[in-house]
């Protein structure tokens, strides 16, 4: 079975044994979001090596993550940055690598894989009240 291709939000992206793994696919918006010279070097070397790839996903995907992010009532709890890495994760049929449970639920209702960082994942998907 074909490996799927690892999509990394902040939270992993910091986290440095997730870099010097396989390769893995990132958003500008992430790189944008590290805030420091340790993480930015990181970032900068892993793409240097191959091993990260920065790319923005297609208007088509972002549309149908936030169509699903309203659905689920999730929007309003999730950033711009948030959307793109789980648009990306779609595009790329991949697995979305965060601690955040919020991007976790999501990608569950949009039936992707996805992997905890540190903190683990999710025990179940859910629905939040539709005014969030």
């Amino acid at each position: 079975m074909k490996e799927k291709k690892r999509i990394l939000d902040a939270s992993a992206l910091i986290n440095t044994d997730t870099l010097t793994e396989k390769e893995a696919h990132t958003t500008p918006s992430v790189i944008e979001e590290l805030k420091t010279l340790d993480s930015k070097s990181l970032a900068e070397a892993a793409k240097t090596k191959g091993k990260l790839k920065v790319e923005k996903p297609t208007e088509k995907y972002l549309k149908k993550v936030k169509e699903k992010a309203k659905e689920v009532g999730s929007l309003r709890k999730l950033s711009q940055t948030d959307l793109e890495v789980l648009a990306l994760t779609l595009q790329k049929k991949g697995e979305v690598n965060t601690d955040d449970y919020t991007m976790q639920n999501l990608a569950a209702h949009l039936e992707l894989n996805y992997r905890g960082v540190s903190r683990g994942k999710i025990k179940r998907k859910r629905k939040f009240k539709k005014n969030q």
